[in-house]
């Protein structure tokens, strides 16, 4: 083959040449079918038949990374899509990379990461000219013809027009100007060594997930949108944790914290408006069950030598008689042989200051014939005392409960006279939840929907 034969020749011979960034494509399956298709046209071993199926296999899954993607498009959707999976990789060499930087990098690592670099660039370099050319070839001995097939997929397409200038679109524009990618790969590892790899380079938020597969990190593309400026009341207690984080974030020692108080104070919400906060400079929160403990010692594996800072987030903790897995939590606060990372912290919430149920008989001898009952009972207590700081939301009075409701109001934009406001407040918390940050912001939703719905009914 000569022109454009050549081309698809050596497309697949740089799909087997990869080595340091095999694992491009592999997650969703898109290079596997590549390399099937590409067989298919490739003459003797080839199939018209099969071929169809790959092709329409590729595009369907080409276009479904497209609904997806996190960066603004660049070239063809097949380029755009390489590129976003150079990006996005998340394997041994990109984590190194992140973790090293280019001056600990090997010299053998960076070389064989600067081929694999120019082998992408001939896969990236495929278009619908040298497709079309193939098919055509293929189809001519099967019979079949290639007239009206759709291959715009494999043209350049306009770029975004979103005016982006972030880092990730910034690298793309460069990958696509036509330089030697290898001369790429030194910005592409300052990429991942300051914005990370995979979803940890544009996704904040995490939940972490254990299933038969074992244990994984899930992005929570859509975060409860809450942000501090939001909160109303408890500015000291709030204070407290943003300074915290704040000293985190910067890379200042720091605390683990327990949030404790009674429900409906905005503990948990406070956490939750960190991840916009500042999650842009860093810091990512994976929020984590009271009964996948057990697996903490896993989850810090997997985030031990990120370039970030991680807030492992544990909601409403506490535990009932018998349960026995606030000790793997004991053991990673303050205890076990390993080091907790210095780049993880525990902030956790729970309506009981001392986490584990206590009965008046634990403080009594009651004949069970254990010897050290009070070593037991200290054993319980002393969980509670490994977060470093405990900072206190207690419910507001009825005052401080309608200055809450007042500034939600104000917040949203609602022009209702402050007597009204008053009484139709009072009356929310006496018919629902009693006195809380929630129950404030419960009545205001409320609020919110039933003069949207008269405004509307009125205009009709």
């Amino acid at each position: 083959m000569t022109g454009h034969g050549d081309m698809l020749v050596q497309a697949r011979l740089a799909l087997k040449k990869l080595t340091l960034l095999r694992d491009i494509g592999q997650k969703d399956g898109i290079f596997p079918v590549l390399e099937q298709f590409l067989g298919e046209l490739s003459g003797a071993q080839g199939a018209w038949d099969r071929a169809l199926t790959y092709y329409h296999e590729l595009v369907g899954r080409l276009l479904e990374h497209s609904f997806q993607t996190p960066f603004p498009p660049v070239g063809s959707l097949w380029q755009d899509y390489l590129l976003d999976s150079l990006l996005l990789l998340d394997n041994p060499f990109t984590r190194q990379a992140a973790q090293r930087d280019w001056e600990g990098l090997p010299e053998p690592v960076i070389q064989a990461a600067a081929r694999d670099l120019l082998h992408l660039q001939c896969l990236y370099n495929l278009d619908a000219a040298v497709l079309r050319q193939a098919m055509e070839a293929a189809s001519f001995a099967a019979g079949g013809g290639a007239e009206g097939w759709d291959f715009s997929l494999w043209e350049p397409g306009g770029q975004s027009s979103s005016g982006d200038a972030g880092f990730a679109f910034q690298l793309k524009q460069s990958f696509q100007s036509g330089v030697a990618w290898d001369k790429l790969l030194q910005p592409l590892v300052f990429y991942y060594h300051t914005v990370g790899t995979g979803a940890f380079s544009y996704c904040y938020a995490f939940r972490f997930q254990v299933n038969e597969a074992g244990c994984r990190l899930k992005p929570v593309l859509e975060p409860d949108p809450i942000r501090l400026a939001n909160l109303i009341g408890y500015e000291n207690q709030r204070q407290q944790v943003v300074r915290n984080t704040e000293q985190f974030v910067r890379g200042f020692p720091a605390n683990n914290l327990l949030l404790y108080g009674d429900r409906g104070t905005g503990k948990s919400s406070t956490i939750k408006a960190l991840v916009h906060e500042y999650g842009p400079r860093g810091l990512r929160v994976v929020e984590m069950a009271k009964q996948d403990l057990n697996r903490l010692p896993e989850l810090l594996d997997m985030i031990r030598y990120r370039p970030h800072r991680f807030i492992i987030f544990i909601d409403d903790l506490s535990f009932e008689e018998g349960e026995v897995d606030y000790k793997f939590l004991k053991a990673v606060l303050e205890g076990s042989l390993e080091a907790r990372p210095g780049n993880v912290l525990i902030y956790a919430t729970s309506n009981r200051r001392h986490l584990i149920r206590e009965r008046f008989s634990d403080r009594e001898f009651t004949g069970d014939g254990e010897v050290r009952a009070q070593d037991t009972l200290q054993e319980k207590l002393s969980l509670a005392d490994r977060f470093a700081m405990t900072i206190t939301f207690t419910s507001p009075d009825q005052e401080q409960y309608l200055a809450i409701v007042a500034g939600l109001a104000e917040q949203a934009g609602l022009g209702m006279e402050p007597e009204q406001l008053r009484e139709a407040a009072l009356k929310w918390a006496l018919w629902h939840n009693g006195f809380s940050g929630r129950t404030a912001r419960q009545f205001i939703d409320d609020l919110r929907g039933k003069l949207g719905m008269e405004e509307k009914n009125h205009r009709r």
